[in-house]
């Protein structure tokens, strides 16, 4: 499985909860591009997607703090035992950023996946105003410094978060 794949898989999901997802969004204030900012009821949720678990993504989920509702790394379904997975868990914990974890079942050719959430991130009721500008009024363009592709699906907006919603 690719980054892209991951991030493909991640999209249908949100957007079966009728979240509206943008990819590859830069806002003012932050160097890098998340991956993924899901909005709901003008709440964003930026997603880091990565293929493992390392310090390199700790650290882009990290600098989306207080610019985000949520913050969440979302990576395959690894195993995070001893002193490595205590220190991950620590660092998630400490930041509030969640963890989602795609599972993949295959048997005889056959396969499916399932989102599984690891750690919710925890909620900031009042980020930075720049995410949610650079949505707002660019989301429909592919230009620049702001949203390279936009996903919209379903009108339904459901007044709940990432809690409970998985």
């Amino acid at each position: 499985m690719t980054e892209e794949k991951l991030a493909a898989s991640l999209i249908t999901w949100l957007t079966d909860q009728h979240w509206d997802v943008y990819q590859e969004v830069q806002a003012v204030g932050n160097e890098g591009r998340a991956d993924i900012v899901a909005v709901i009821d003008k709440r964003c949720w930026v997603i880091e997607t990565k293929m493992s678990l390392n310090l390199h993504g700790l650290a882009q989920a990290f600098a989306w703090n207080g610019m985000a509702h949520w913050v969440s790394l979302a990576i395959p379904h690894k195993s995070m035992r001893g002193i490595v997975g205590q220190f991950t868990s620590n660092v998630l914990e400490r930041y509030g950023i969640g963890l989602l974890r795609l599972r993949t079942n295959g048997y005889g050719g056959e396969s499916s996946t399932q989102w599984e959430v690891a750690r919710e991130p925890d909620l900031l009721r009042r980020p930075l105003p720049y995410l949610w500008k650079a949505i707002e009024h660019h989301g429909h363009e592919l230009k620049g410094n702001y949203a390279v592709a936009h996903h919209k699906v379903g009108t339904t907006r459901p007044s709940s978060g990432p809690r409970g919603r998985y």
